[in-house]
């Protein structure tokens, strides 16, 4: 069956992605040196917003992809594609807070991490309900995962060296351009396990319509997302002057 994508929707999915890796990095500097139960506060927000980040980058992609017939998303398996990515993302910054730097844990943990994004995606694709299923093409299946892996083990690697210099500044050339390298990657491993979809010629697709189309859908989406994101960038940036404020009175005292 014929396809095509919209390139503005494919656009806006990688700037979602870039941005969650930006939050990511900025959480996994903060999440460690919160204790008690504001830290699990910060825990289980960031949690969400991360995880939350995450999906809308496939979701967005997801309603950039276009068939020659009308496509809709079953809603309890794409809730259920959500809650995967809050887990991987809760996850993620529970070893961080935890400190756990041996490599041999660092890479159960990326791998754990990368088949959570990964089952987010595929469940994702689920939530189409096509008749017939969907085939995939395995090499392009496993190539996916290998790069969710990948991404997911260098997105830990990076937050426990911004864990490390701890919460002192919310951007830097650096955090920059490694949330553009992260992006880049959770939306290329989402574009190649697309790739590795083949829908029957006959197929038709058996969700409930929403009555919403996909520019539509994508707009709501990517404002939701972020709103969410922002406001715990400004949560963290408040949090930091803060604290820095904090530590000059002590200073003068």
């Amino acid at each position: 069956m014929n396809y095509y994508y919209d390139y503005w929707l494919v656009t806006l999915s990688v700037v979602l992605a870039i941005l969650a890796g930006f939050t990511a990095l900025s959480l996994a500097a903060k999440v460690p040196h919160v204790q008690g139960r504001k830290g699990w506060y910060w825990l289980m927000g960031g949690a969400v917003a991360m995880g939350v980040g995450i999906w809308s980058m496939h979701f967005v992609g997801m309603l950039a992809f276009h068939l020659s017939i009308p496509l809709a998303y079953d809603i309890p398996i794409t809730f259920a594609s959500i809650v995967m990515a809050i887990v991987a993302s809760l996850f993620a910054l529970a070893l961080i807070r935890n400190g756990i730097h041996r490599l041999r844990t660092l890479i159960a943990s990326g791998l754990l991490m990368g088949s959570g994004i990964a089952a987010m995606h595929y469940t994702g694709m689920a939530a189409l309900k096509m008749s017939p299923p969907i085939q995939y093409e395995p090499m392009m299946v496993a190539l996916s995962f290998l790069i969710a892996f990948a991404a997911s083990l260098y997105a830990l690697k990076l937050a426990f060296h911004n864990s490390d210099d701890g919460p002192v500044m919310m951007f830097s050339a650096k955090k920059l351009l490694s949330s553009v390298v992260m992006g880049v990657a959770i939306s290329g491993m989402h574009y190649v396990a697309m790739g590795a979809a083949y829908f029957d010629p006959n197929a038709i697709c058996l969700a409930d319509p929403t009555g919403l189309d996909s520019a539509t859908l994508a707009v709501v989406t990517a404002s939701v997302t972020l709103l969410l994101m922002l406001g715990t960038l400004l949560l963290l940036s408040y949090d930091i002057q803060i604290a820095r404020q904090n530590a000059i009175a002590d200073r003068h005292g």
